[in-house]
């Protein structure tokens, strides 16, 4: 049954393509990549993230999940050197670093012991000199030195790497890492799934059929994933509505994405910044319009939708969760990447965290790696 938004929105928004978008977002049937594209068009997000927010409330409810995360990177050195990245660094280099197995594994244990973890989000750059035995030695230890200490480990371009390195196939590779105790993989490597977007963006290692294997092949596997879309670089909203549905496409075949992530691009210190070809950050209204297009397009599909607060900010995030989003994400402890920009991002702890979505007036709960709930706070 139709609601009473859609007539109200007849009078609001010119033209009947929107109008007719957002009723059929509404009943919740999919849309079409060009009706997907009309809303990325839009100049009305306020309206656009109403009916998301609607669709979130239906789909999810409204409480405010968040992990407790700590960011672990491993090692800035990356053969890959794509142009949107400021944190890799050449081997040689100064301030080049790679941590030891047993680094790796003291600094989660310490961040688990005095934060109580759950999750550690373990990733760095391609690093030609770690096989796969390095990833194993650190998974074991880490699954050694904790107890219920979810690795949320890796992305694509890591994993492919490891593939052509050891000469094995990415299925191979997955379930070396999962006997090892890879929990789940992120989705850092697809910032936007259109080839002709990654060739500029100088995605050398990974195109997005090779991002959408390793995705599949996990999923397969029973390892769940995130998947993410980085935007406000040089992709335009035809490109973010193939982005979401491409990633559509194989969530109805497989089911494995949990979450999906938009984060904007931060061009401080990288070579699309050096070569003029992007200067500034995309604004907010930029993570409102993706927020609210990813919930209007995915639906239930995907049953979590992040507010990105780590390149946004708290504010932003908070606004994100009514055109909705339902995540937080997680808390940071030592996050290198975003800093390597220039922006300082800082520590975000749980009682912080909590206080900024009872702000807003919604319910917040403390959730595992796989989105189970396990602790609310009144």
């Amino acid at each position: 049954m139709r609601t009473s938004q859609p007539s109200m929105l007849k009078h609001v928004i010119e033209g009947l393509d929107i109008t007719s978008v957002l009723e059929k977002a509404l009943d919740g049937d999919n849309l079409s990549l060009r009706e997907v594209e009309l809303l990325m068009k839009s100049s009305h997000s306020d309206l656009i993230g109403s009916v998301a927010d609607k669709i979130r409330r239906r789909v999810v409810g409204d409480t405010v999940t968040f992990v407790t995360n700590q960011i672990l990177n491993y090692t800035n050195v990356c053969v890959v050197k794509c142009n949107f990245c400021a944190f890799y660094r050449n081997e040689g280099d100064q301030d080049a670093y790679a941590l030891s197995p047993e680094e790796v594994v003291e600094r989660a244990y310490r961040a688990w012991k005095m934060y109580n973890t759950r999750q550690v989000l373990i990733q760095g750059g391609v690093n030609p000199n770690f096989g796969i035995e390095y990833y194993e030695s650190v998974f074991r230890g880490v699954k050694n030195r904790t107890k219920n200490l979810a690795i949320h480990g890796l992305s694509t371009s890591e994993i492919e790497f490891i593939a052509r390195k050891e000469r094995m196939s990415i299925k191979e590779v997955l379930m070396r890492l999962k006997a090892a105790g890879l929990s789940s993989v992120p989705g850092a490597g697809g910032e936007i799934l259109v080839d002709s977007v990654r060739k500029k963006l100088g995605r050398t290692l990974s195109n997005s059929e090779g991002y959408l294997r390793v995705m599949e092949e996990a999923h397969k596997l029973s390892i769940p994933t995130s998947v993410t879309m980085m935007y406000g670089h040089v992709e335009t909203p035809e490109d973010r509505a193939k982005h979401l549905m491409t990633v559509l496409d194989l969530q109805k075949k497989t089911g494995g994405f949990m979450a999906f992530i938009g984060w904007n691009f931060e061009p401080g210190n990288t070579r699309l910044e050096k070569e003029g070809k992007v200067r500034y950050t995309a604004g907010g209204a930029d993570l409102l319009k993706v927020v609210a297009v990813a919930r209007i397009t995915f639906q239930g599909m995907i049953r979590n939708i992040q507010s990105s607060w780590l390149t946004v900010g708290i504010p932003m995030a908070q606004l994100a969760l009514n055109y909705g989003a339902n995540d937080w994400g997680g808390t940071i402890f030592e996050e290198e990447v975003i800093p390597a920009t220039g922006k300082q991002v800082g520590n975000l702890r749980v009682q912080k965290l909590v206080e900024a979505v009872k702000k807003i007036g919604r319910p917040v709960a403390e959730r595992d790696n796989f989105y189970n709930i396990i602790k609310t706070f009144e």
